[in-house]
């Protein structure tokens, strides 16, 4: 069975993040990112993967997650949050430690209480698109600007 964690609410802010795209700023492609690389590659240390695989960026508050899965292993490292599982039994889960849901059960991650930005990995990684080797979303360059004339006057 494939791993999935469907999302029922996205949080504020919520993106996957790698550690950057590099080799292409020369055509002007930004490396972007993870806003903090050591918890990145210390959720993914905790989770069992190489430091480099993508995880979800949580800044303010998170996401509520549904696991579909016979086994995953998640990790949040970073800033503090909560993290509760909400069914069938609440209790709250470590930061800085993985953790083994079962099928169904529901995730909520909170607010951050210290720091701004926290990630969630999981085991095995996302299977995404690699776009210039990297899952980030590259947004379509703005070019309507590039064909606007412009005027100085005085």
């Amino acid at each position: 069975m494939i791993t999935t964690l469907h999302v029922k609410k996205g949080g504020l802010h919520t993106t996957v993040q790698d550690l950057g795209r590099y080799g292409w700023q020369s055509m002007g492609v930004p490396v972007s990112g993870a806003l903090d690389a050591t918890a990145l590659r210390v959720a993914n240390t905790l989770v069992g993967n190489a430091p480099d695989v993508a995880a979800l960026e949580i800044l303010g508050t998170g996401p509520v997650l549904e696991v579909n899965a016979t086994r995953v292993r998640l990790a949040l490292a970073g800033g503090d949050a909560s993290i509760q599982l909400l069914s069938p039994s609440r209790r709250d889960l470590p930061n800085f430690e993985s953790f083994c849901p079962r099928p169904g059960d529901v995730l909520r991650i909170g607010s951050l209480t210290k720091g701004a930005v926290t990630y969630l990995a999981i085991e095995g990684g996302m299977n995404l698109p690699l776009v210039l080797g990297s899952p980030l979303h590259l947004h379509p360059w703005p070019v309507w600007w590039l064909s606007r004339s412009y005027s100085c006057q005085p």
